[in-house]
């Protein structure tokens, strides 16, 4: 989505050691494999399903409003995470608006630490968080991803996100799999060059353009998420009014993003011709 992306306020990392950082736990995050006394000995948990029936996680891809000021997270969540799983709580603040009236806003989030890969992430952290947490009416928990080129963990974000969603598959006209030079480069490469990446490149519907035109309008410097499958894959400030987005298919390792690149375009190709 580079076309209308500016200032781009993802946090993954950096935002825990900024504002409050970490908030101390008031109560204890299970782990999985340790008895917990409310499970009768012997009991197996029952897994818990990545995306429910009628979840915001079962639409393939979305806009939506990031909420600020909404703390979920005001307690632990008591919920049953991978051993290998670590949890941090805090806050930090973004400026939203323009000039006189741009105000200071306070978003708070969760920050996982995993290894194992996203598919994993959502059935085995992101469900269990999301079941253990109290949302408000009117929004949904959602997470994105930041790999750490140095080891195989992974940094997840979360979000607070509106809902109804500000834009669905349903205003998608159009969609392809593109593959293209990446902007970033491994410098730890023998002969460093920029590497292949893949993208999905969306059209929307001039209704749905014009909506997103309208809201950021009305909405100055107010980030909006975009979202794949219930996962936040890019986040910032949209302007204008484009139809043509682009979606980097970075969630999944490089050998397998021409697969999910296609598989995307394909399934929001098929949606839009069912319209």
């Amino acid at each position: 989505m580079r076309e209308i992306l500016c200032g781009a306020l993802f946090l993954l990392m950096s935002a825990c050691g900024g504002g409050e950082g970490p908030k101390a736990p008031t109560d204890g995050t299970r782990i999985a494999g340790v008895p917990d006394s409310a499970t009768p000995a012997g009991a197996k948990a029952a897994p818990e399903a990545a995306c429910a029936p009628g979840e915001p996680c079962a639409e393939p891809f979305a806009i939506a409003e990031v909420g600020f000021e909404i703390d979920v997270f005001e307690r632990r969540p008591a919920a049953t995470l991978p051993v290998d799983a670590k949890l941090d709580i805090g806050m930090t603040y973004g400026s939203v608006g323009t000039g006189p009236e741009a105000k200071s806003r306070a978003l708070h989030f969760a920050t996982v630490t995993y290894a194992g890969d996203i598919d994993v992430f959502d059935r085995d952290v992101a469900a269990p968080i999301r079941k253990a947490v109290t949302m408000p009416a009117g929004t949904w928990l959602a997470f994105g991803r930041k790999p750490n080129l140095r080891t195989r963990e992974a940094a997840y974000q979360s979000f607070v996100l509106r809902v109804p969603f500000l834009v669905t598959s349903k205003d998608v006209v159009g969609a392809r799999a593109v593959e293209r030079e990446s902007t970033v480069v491994d410098m730890n490469a023998s002969a460093p060059k920029p590497p292949r990446t893949w993208t999905v490149e969306v059209t929307l519907a001039d209704a749905a353009a014009a909506r997103v035109a309208a809201w950021a309008e009305t909405h100055p410097m107010h980030p909006l998420a975009t979202v794949v499958h219930g996962r936040v894959v890019d986040e910032g400030h949209m302007a204008g009014r484009s139809k043509e987005l682009r979606i980097d298919v970075g969630w999944v390792a490089p050998d397998h993003a021409p697969r999910e690149a296609e598989k995307l375009a394909k399934e929001l190709t098929e949606r839009s011709a069912v319209r």
